[in-house]
């Protein structure tokens, strides 16, 4: 039973890491990517990380509610580049990356206020050492220790979660894995 929920853990872990980083890709790539004239492809992945099913869909909004009618969560790619991620659905989260919203997770914005994206953070950091309350909230602790993990990893040390931050957090989970 333990290593069921170790392995549950670890996929959970792994997805999150594979969003948080994918958030970044497409931050970088959306300007020269013409994304609203594209088809997109849905992929709906099951508890241990597989592509259960996949499905052309013409927008965005629809690759989101195809994969919450699996029950299950996924990614929305461009047809054409399965490398640049148009959108997520994580948990009942749909998040849409052609709009202009920017992703990066940072104490101002989040400080007092639930968000999922701060709690895979907070499951993240976790898995890689740190002992933090898994609550959904950018607080002080979960500050100091974006703080802390940036400075081992020779990066900005601002307590801002992006671009940067974002790979490297994927790398070293890969790496512990």
């Amino acid at each position: 039973m333990k290593l069921l929920k170790k392995s549950t853990l670890f996929i959970t872990l792994v997805l999150s890491i594979i969003i948080l980083f994918s958030i970044s890709s497409f931050a970088q790539n959306y300007q020269s990517n013409n994304i609203k004239d594209s088809k997109y492809i849905a992929y709906a992945y099951n508890d241990k990380g597989a592509v259960e099913e996949k499905k052309v869909v013409s927008t965005i909004q629809e690759g989101n509610n195809w994969i919450k009618s699996k029950g299950i969560r996924g990614i929305i790619c461009l047809k054409n580049n399965s490398k640049t991620v148009a959108g997520i659905e994580l948990e009942g989260i749909a998040i849409d990356f052609t709009s202009n919203q920017k992703y990066v997770i940072n104490m101002k914005y989040y400080k007092n206020k639930y968000d999922k994206k701060v709690l895979a953070l907070q499951k993240i950091l976790n898995y890689l050492g740190f002992k933090l309350k898994e609550d959904g909230y950018y607080g002080e602790n979960t500050y100091y220790a974006v703080k802390k993990f940036q400075a081992k990893e020779h990066l900005t040390v601002d307590g801002i979660v992006g671009k940067n931050t974002l790979e490297c957090l994927a790398c070293a989970a890969k790496i512990k894995s």
